[in-house]
């Protein structure tokens, strides 16, 4: 009995699979992409070493290759930031080990250096203003995880300045999980990208709940004439912005033009007709 039992032991210890073994994470080399973590450690690095206040925004954190020549072993990450109160890029190094963090050096000064830090900038002050998200609310929007604000600059064409300030318009996007993109009518807002601030929100009740055609009937005679006078400002920024511009002005942003001006041709249609009085009608 004892013998079976301990045969019986020995066949079921056979069939017991063998712990698996986690790998180890391998050494990293010196040229290999930075790590999730090393990003990290370089963000933390640059907020201790005061270099990201307020107004700086991270533009891209690399590894700073090391001269082919050296044999050290230390890796050292690079830092691209962009200043909106001076409009400075700048960059500097961070080394892994010691986290100390280097002299910045300036690389360009007035626009970013690519458009994606427009967007997020101009994206991070939108959603951030409660006069916004209720605006988009009402236009039946309000997961703030799938929308961007777009301003219909082209590459290559510089920002408008007004004094310290950069105003812009934008319009909000808003993606589904596929990312095709879909325009939210009658939403549109004016920010400071140098102050981070909203300056205006530019609401057209003619389109609230998501609605791609003007609901009826037409707002009030003085909410008709405020939107009027607010589409002609709209557009009036436009001329002015592109006077500044020593690029053509974008397709895109053409289009739009076109479509204010449409915009406002009906509601002063609209207005013209409120405005009649009962004994004029006959």
């Amino acid at each position: 009995m004892k013998s079976f039992s301990l045969l019986l032991v020995i066949l079921l210890l056979a069939q017991t699979p063998a712990p698996r073994v986690q790998p180890t994470a391998g050494p990293v080399h010196r040229l290999d992409p930075l790590s999730a973590a090393e990003i990290t450690l370089v963000t933390d690095a640059l907020s201790k070493a005061g270099r990201m206040p307020a107004s700086v925004r991270v533009v891209t954190i690399e590894l700073s290759e090391p001269d082919k020549a050296s044999r050290s072993e230390s890796r050292v990450g690079r830092a691209v930031l962009y200043d909106w109160s001076s409009g400075v890029t700048t960059e500097m190094t961070v080394d892994l080990q010691s986290r100390a963090v280097g002299a910045a050096t300036t690389i360009a000064t007035g626009d970013p250096p690519v458009r994606r830090v427009v967007i997020d900038r101009a994206t991070e002050i939108a959603v951030g203003d409660r006069r916004v998200v209720q605006a988009l609310a009402r236009h039946g929007v309000t997961d703030l995880n799938r929308i961007t604000f777009l301003g219909g600059l082209g590459e290559g064409t510089r920002l408008p300045r007004r004094g310290a300030s950069v105003p812009l318009i934008v319009s909000p996007l808003v993606w589904d999980p596929i990312g095709n993109d879909m325009e939210v009518r009658g939403v549109d807002v004016r920010v400071d990208l140098a102050a981070g601030t909203v300056e205006e929100v530019l609401e057209s009740p003619a389109f609230a709940g998501g609605r791609t055609e003007p609901q009826v009937p037409p707002p009030p005679l003085d909410d008709l004439l405020r939107q009027i006078e607010e589409r002609a400002a709209l557009l009036r920024y436009a001329a002015e912005t592109a006077a500044t511009n020593e690029q053509p002005p974008d397709p895109k942003v053409l289009s739009g033009l076109a479509e204010v001006s449409a915009e406002i041709e009906r509601l002063a249609a609209s207005a013209r007709s409120l405005a009649i009085s009962p004994d004029d009608r006959g």
